[in-house]
């Protein structure tokens, strides 16, 4: 599946901000998209990371964001087996 990467801010940024203090330099995915507003050079490992997080919105985008932002367990659980298939992808390149 292709990745279809924006600029801009994703829809819900002002409720991302509502629940975190962003340092500029993230990544968003919001459904199919990933949000790129600082410009951040996209890796393999990055790209599969989103890639993840794609897979795991496609069913609902906004229900997973809400639970994602409001739920730590949950985001955990959406978070961990992203982080290993971006490790795993990075191991590549070492």
């Amino acid at each position: 599946m292709p990745i279809i990467t924006s600029n801009d801010w994703p829809p819900n940024i002002e409720e991302i901000r509502k629940h975190f203090i962003l340092s500029g330099d993230e990544l968003f995915c919001y459904g199919k998209t990933v949000y790129n507003p600082s410009h951040k050079f996209l890796t393999p490992d990055l790209i599969n990371h989103e890639m993840v997080h794609i897979e795991q919105q496609s069913k609902n985008t906004q229900s997973w964001w809400e639970l994602y932002l409001k739920d730590k367990v949950f985001r955990a659980s959406q978070e961990i087996p992203a982080h290993q298939v971006q490790y795993q992808t990075a191991k590549q390149y070492i």
